[in-house]
């Protein structure tokens, strides 16, 4: 089964597994991290790679409903991949300027649920 790095959703730095070496990860949480936090389009050759949560402006005035329907959009992907299945997302705006993106998953390779939050 392929392997992908664990990623701080934080700091963007790798995990140390305090062996010196990385955390690897079995599941496509690596590959949600990566939909949602690069940005959209960036990469000519997965056009359809990223979202457009960089471009907070472009949401337009009700920010908390065009955060979740973009990680929607984005992880919608990796669902018409195969990577993923049972999407669930959720946003919400604790204050003015802040929005809180989770979402909830089913890992279609090992079966296991990957829980994901953006925002801050």
């Amino acid at each position: 089964m392929a392997k992908d790095y664990k990623f701080d959703p934080v700091t963007g730095d790798l995990v140390r597994d305090g062996k010196g070496g990385f955390v690897l990860v079995e599941t496509a949480e690596t590959a949600l991290q990566e939909q949602v936090l690069h940005h959209y389009r960036a990469w000519w050759g997965a056009p359809d790679q990223g979202s457009r949560l960089h471009e907070f402006r472009a949401l337009g005035r009700d920010q908390r409903k065009a955060s979740e329907d973009e990680v929607r959009r984005a992880l919608h992907e990796l669902e018409k991949r195969g990577r993923i299945s049972n999407l669930e997302v959720v946003a919400e705006q604790p204050k003015q300027g802040r929005i809180h993106v989770a979402s909830r998953s089913r890992d279609t390779g090992t079966g296991q649920t990957i829980t994901t939050k953006t925002g801050g």
